[in-house]
Order: structure tokens, then C-alpha cells, then sequence
């Protein structure tokens, strides 16, 4: 999001909803999962029914605790390259990377 919109949010959002915008993602922590688990993966750490995405369709969704609360929001793709992409915050790419990398320690030691 910029810092300062030319118009307003509103006017920002009415754009998108009638036409199109791009955002720029590359400053965003951009993780590709792989393997035969990564939906079950994947889904142990979000809500959502990645599942059910279609070959290079996307969802937003977010990274859950053990009870529940929010730790972050992102946006999942399954690509028909056969991995998900995951897209989440620049602000919380140290917590939201760990996360990750805990859950798989989990994951393989189960």
C-alpha cells in the first residue's frame, strides 16, 4: 500500500473495484512449499481450504496460534507449477519465516 495515496483510499479502492491494480510484492517474504504434504502442511498453520484452490488460483488466509488468534494475514497460491506460493507481510517476515520453519520440524518429526 503507499504511503500517501494521490487522491484518497477510497478513491484507490473504487479504482480497483472498476478497473485494475498491481501491487508490488517483492519487498513481502515470498515462500514456495513444496513436496507431497504441502497442503497438509500448509494447512496446519492457516485457515482455509487450500485444498480446494484450483491450479493457479490464490486465497487470502491467516496464520493461526494453537488457540486460534491471528498471527498474521497472507495470501496462499497454488501454482500449476506444483508448489504453494505464499505471500505475507514484510513487518512480520522473522515471526511469520519461524512459524514456518518450527511447523516443519513438527511436520517431519510426526
Amino acid at each position: 500500500m503507499p504511503v500517501q495515496y494521490q487522491e484518497s483510499h477510497i478513491e484507490s479502492h473504487m479504482h480497483t473495484r472498476k478497473h485494475c491494480s498491481l501491487f508490488d510484492v517483492s519487498h513481502m517474504l515470498q515462500t514456495k512449499v513444496l513436496g507431497k504434504d504441502r497442503v497438509k502442511f500448509i494447512e496446519s498453520l492457516l485457515v482455509g481450504d487450500i485444498a480446494e484452490l484450483k491450479e493457479n488460483q490464490g486465497t487470502l488466509s491467516l496464520f493461526t496460534n494453537d488457540k486460534g488468534g491471528i498471527i498474521d494475514d497472507l495470501i496462499v497460491t497454488n501454482t500449476s507449477d506444483g508448489y504453494l506460493y505464499v505471500v505475507s507481510n514484510a513487518g512480520c517476515a522473522q515471526k511469520d519465516s519461524a512459524l514456518m520453519q518450527n511447523k516443519l520440524r513438527e511436520f517431519k518429526a510426526a
